[in-house]
């Protein structure tokens, strides 16, 4: 059996065909939108730098991330006030961290 060789169609010529055959069957009440999506070069470069010069400000206390909760969150008190401790110790360890990177160094090393 031989195999033919196929032209894979372009994006804009489906995007054409589709575009076509909805406006024969629906009219021009339907049209077809579909997202530019242009190729990008990987920069993990850029990633990298931008996580090193992004600084956390959380300011928050316990008590008033479990307030902005409430606006959110019905009942459930307990888990509410769990989480709000939970979060804040996270982002004031993440800042202790970074103001002291040497102390950061030491725990990896040892």
């Amino acid at each position: 059996m031989g195999e033919k060789e196929e032209k894979f169609p372009d994006a804009k010529e489906i995007e054409k065909e589709i575009s076509e055959f909805l406006s024969k069957k629906f009219g021009g009440s339907v049209k077809l939108i579909s997202p530019v999506v242009l190729p990008q070069e990987a920069s993990f470069e850029k990633e990298e730098e931008s996580r090193k010069t992004t600084k956390i400000d959380f300011s928050l206390k316990p008590e008033e991330l479990e307030a902005y909760l409430d606006q959110y969150i019905v009942k459930q008190d307990e888990a509410k006030a769990i989480l709000a401790t939970k979060i804040c110790t996270h982002f004031n360890r993440i800042k202790h961290a970074e103001s002291s990177p040497n102390l950061l160094e030491k725990t990896i090393k040892e």
